[in-house]
């Protein structure tokens, strides 16, 4: 029953995308098919072949070993706040009470972005990035620009994607400008990943595994939040070219670190302050709700979300008794966040069955949240100062396309679990 759930709502989600096409007449049908395909054969690749545990047990001990680094780094810093010796006794029951969220998980955002920097100067992410693309290119026939672009998602969020293809921004057409926004809200960037792998350890009692995971998320929401596109905004006519840019390219590889770190930062003082005042809100919206009473039930933020998004749950093949839950996943991470979301599927994972916690990961896998379009605006208008108005005009749907690739990705697995 619910493999069946999980085919319909496939169909369902792509019926959706054409109902709300702009130019149905000229949908490249054969473009989609093999997006499709593309999407199935990667899911399929990794959930069925015993290697690819091995490769999550390697990746496993690479998780732990930059979480041990970072622990040094931030007990170093901050003493036992960051992780270090504690210089007094804990009570037993109480060492949970010890963790501190901005200095012990997200200082790995930092690490890892100056990792990331450190890979591009070397040329492996751009090796990755150009084999990726060109996979993109000859099957999906998209043009080079995007194809390097979404990519590059995999790896990035959209406004460092962007920056790649830079001089190529203002001629592409208006449907790569959306598929590109779209595989950017569809997907998440490297640097952040390693925190929702700390997240979600206790649903895979691994790291390493929950990265796998990740990961393996990203790989299949490029062809996904393609199609989708494609779907809603069709191209038409010539395509447009083009090859990998590097922009003001460090001089060494001390210069990556340092530019790595810089970015991480500022990713880490958004996502901080973001924790901060969503928090904030989310307890201020509750906290008006609280007077109204429907069925017996105080009504809160979370109650709302799954009511409105629990059919979608439903169509991803998840139990009903448990799709009010999913969906109020699914409205908090639209409507906040993906970290928040995962972090709330932490706390009701004992109402969930494994089936749902694995449909759930990979479908709250993904930038498509109100939070990414400001930065995808920001980033693009002033990329593309001329273009703004039209990348404020298609910023909503790319949050929708975004979001119903991740759906998708969502019901494959659970068709596939």
């Amino acid at each position: 029953m619910l493999k069946l759930q999980a085919i319909l709502g496939i169909f369902v989600f792509w019926g959706f995308c054409w109902l709300v096409s702009n130019d149905r007449k000229n949908i490249n049908y054969k473009q989609v098919i093999i997006g499709i395909g593309l999407q199935f054969f990667i899911a399929i690749f990794v959930t069925n072949f015993s290697w690819i545990q091995v490769a999550f047990n390697y990746l496993n001990h690479g998780i732990l070993a930059i979480c041990e680094a970072t622990k040094h780094g931030t007990s170093f810093v901050f003493g036992y706040l960051g992780g270090g010796e504690v210089p007094f006794t804990v009570e037993k029951g109480n060492e949970s009470k010890l963790f501190i969220l901005a200095l012990q998980s997200l200082p790995m955002v930092m690490v890892m972005s100056a990792i990331t920097s450190v890979l591009f100067y070397w040329q492996i992410i751009p090796a990755i990035t150009k084999f990726l693309s060109k996979i993109l290119e000859k099957t999906l026939g998209i043009g080079g620009a995007l194809g390097l672009s979404s990519a590059s998602t995999v790896f990035f969020g959209t406004d460092v994607a962007a920056l790649l293809i830079k001089p190529h921004l203002k001629h592409m057409s208006r449907s790569e400008l959306f598929t590109l926004m779209s595989c950017g809200m569809a997907t998440v960037a490297s640097s952040i990943m390693v925190l929702y792998t700390q997240i979600l350890e206790p649903i895979f009692h691994s790291q390493g595994i929950a990265l796998g995971h990740i990961i393996i998320a990203s790989f299949i929401n490029v062809p996904s939040a393609l199609v989708v596109a494609l779907i809603m905004m069709p191209q038409v006519g010539k395509t447009t070219g083009g090859h990998l840019v590097m922009v003001d390219k460090p001089h060494s590889t001390m210069d990556a670190i340092t530019r790595g770190v810089g970015d991480g930062l500022n990713m880490l003082l958004n996502i901080t302050s973001m924790l901060i005042v969503l928090t904030a809100l989310v307890y201020l919206i509750n906290n008006c709700l609280s007077s109204i009473n429907l069925f017996g039930e105080v009504i809160t933020l979370q109650k709302i979300f799954g009511f409105i998004f629990a059919p979608v749950a439903w169509l991803m093949g998840i139990p009903y008794a448990e799709i009010s839950i999913a969906g109020s996943l699914m409205g908090i991470k639209i409507v906040l966040n993906e970290i928040f979301a995962y972090q709330q599927l932490i706390i009701d994972m004992a109402s969930l069955s494994p089936h749902t916690q694995l449909i759930m990961v990979y479908a709250l896998c993904g930038f498509a949240n109100f939070t990414s379009v400001g930065i995808i605006i920001g980033a693009l208008g002033i990329l593309i100062p001329e273009r703004r108005s039209e990348v404020v005009n298609l910023s909503l749907k790319a949050i929708a396309s975004g979001a119903l690739a991740n759906c998708i990705t969502g019901a494959i697995i659970g068709l596939l679990s």
